[in-house]
């Protein structure tokens, strides 16, 4: 099953037009030439019966034909070509005054212009365009009065002049506002689906390195984990190989175990990015997910120990992901570090409005990066350092989404402490219920780690 490709703004906007208008947008030279075949039909049929003498056709014909050849080029040379219609246009008015189509191509010209600039210009050039043509006209205004229908007795007998160019005026000049109207609103409709779609391919960027970047803290902290336990697991069994053998054996065998954790956890991650994918999920880290994975650190020969306080963290899926993560992250990060650490402890404090997380051994860590209350990137102790700083950065980031701080960096005995600060969410309730029975309420040594902490800061 292939999967479906997700429309943009733009075709969604094509999709919302009648077919013809669609047509006719993706094919721009057919709609040129259909607007000149309509002004040619509209302009030169009334020719054949309206004008008088073989040498005045000729040249009415020749200007309508010319305007309308430029007005295939009217994309191109907008402000251009008005001027030039406009002044055939105005030719056209003065050869014959019986045209009853100039202006035609200057309506055309006045949308086109209207779709290309702002609504003050457009509107400028059509009240311009008006006075132009009513001007041509004016001068021709002895030889209409003499038409006998502007005479006719049963019509009320003469016509005032004044009265014939103020309507005539009036109806110019409201077509033109007509057209350049239409052509404004069709450019600020335009406009607002170019910057709608422009928001939305930012939208999707930004939604795209998002995504992009919490899937880099997944399988970094998935990895990571993995093969640090891998190799502190496989470091012990060559050293159990020659002392017990028995032993040994067990610790390949943990040693496979996670391998393949770890594989599974990599394809199953991978294969959820797929819109086809059809694999199953696993759960999300919960409690005992936690339990399992210190006592897997365990195994790899870290001495580990586990204190909570406080009440039973709300089963909140995300929140738990979170401090499973930090926990995680700050284990491998000890585990790779500080291989030769002869205690490490993770302490778990819970309130009605924090949660506290810190991580602590007595290791040296030397070139590991460091994240401090004024720090806002990882600094590097040693020029030859280990690390890139990744695993705090997702720490950080982390932290971040539930309004929490970071503090990382020496400790004041020479260890190394990680210390995670996160700010519960309104909706989630305190749980009357307190740590498990069989936690490890062997607190001290925390306490006086913070307190040496906080005196050498």
């Amino acid at each position: 099953m292939s999967a479906t490709p997700t429309p943009s703004l733009n075709e969604v906007f094509d999709r919302r037009r009648w077919p013809i208008v669609r047509f006719l947008r993706r094919h721009p030279v057919i709609t040129d030439l259909l607007v000149c075949a309509v002004y040619l039909f509209l302009s030169a049929t009334p020719l054949l019966f309206l004008v008088e003498g073989a040498q005045s056709w000729a040249l009415v014909l020749s200007i309508v034909f010319v305007v309308g050849v430029l007005l295939f080029f009217r994309r191109r040379w907008p402000l251009a070509l008005f001027v030039l219609v406009l002044a055939l246009e105005l030719l056209l008015v003065v050869v014959d005054q019986n045209s009853t189509t100039s202006g035609l191509g200057t309506m055309i010209m006045l949308y086109t212009v209207a779709t290309k600039y702002r609504p003050r210009r457009s509107f400028v050039l059509a009240t311009l365009a008006s006075a132009l043509i009513v001007a041509g006209i004016w001068l021709n205004i002895d030889r209409l009065m003499g038409d006998p229908e502007l005479n006719n007795p049963e019509m009320g007998g003469e016509v005032s002049p004044v009265l014939i160019m103020v309507l005539v005026g009036f109806t110019i000049l409201m077509s033109n506002y007509f057209v350049t109207g239409i052509g404004s609103w069709v450019r600020n409709n335009r406009i607002h689906e170019a910057e709608i779609a422009n928001w939305g391919l930012k939208i999707r960027e930004l939604a795209q390195n998002q995504e992009r970047t919490r899937i880099a803290r997944e399988m970094h902290d998935v990895v990571a984990h993995s093969l640090s336990v891998m190799i502190a697991l496989s470091d012990g069994a060559r050293i159990a190989l020659k002392r017990n053998p028995d032993k040994a054996s067990e610790v390949l065998e943990d040693i496979s175990g996670t391998g393949r954790t770890a594989l599974a956890d990599m394809r199953r991650m991978l294969s959820v990015l797929r819109e086809d994918s059809n694999s199953p999920l696993a759960p999300q880290p919960s409690q005992e997910s936690l339990r399992d994975m210190l006592e897997g650190f365990r195994k790899a020969g870290m001495p580990l120990t586990f204190t909570q306080s406080g009440p039973a963290i709300h089963a909140d899926p995300t929140l738990e992901l979170t401090i499973f993560r930090i926990i995680q992250e700050s284990l491998t990060n000890s585990l790779r570090y500080s291989p030769t650490a002869t205690e490490v402890h993770v302490r778990v404090d819970r309130t009605d409005t924090h949660v506290t997380l810190l991580v602590y051994d007595d290791g040296a860590h030397a070139g590991a990066p460091r994240y401090g209350s004024e720090a806002t990137a990882p600094v590097t102790r040693t020029s030859a350092g280990q690390g890139s700083g990744q695993g705090l950065k997702g720490i950080a980031e982390r932290a971040a989404m539930y309004d929490g701080t970071l503090e990382a960096g020496p400790a004041g005995d020479g260890g190394w402490r990680v210390l995670v600060t996160l700010t519960l969410p309104v909706h989630s309730p305190s749980d009357s219920s307190h740590a498990p029975a069989g936690a490890d309420l062997r607190t001290s040594p925390l306490k006086i780690h913070r307190s040496k902490t906080e005196d050498a800061s």
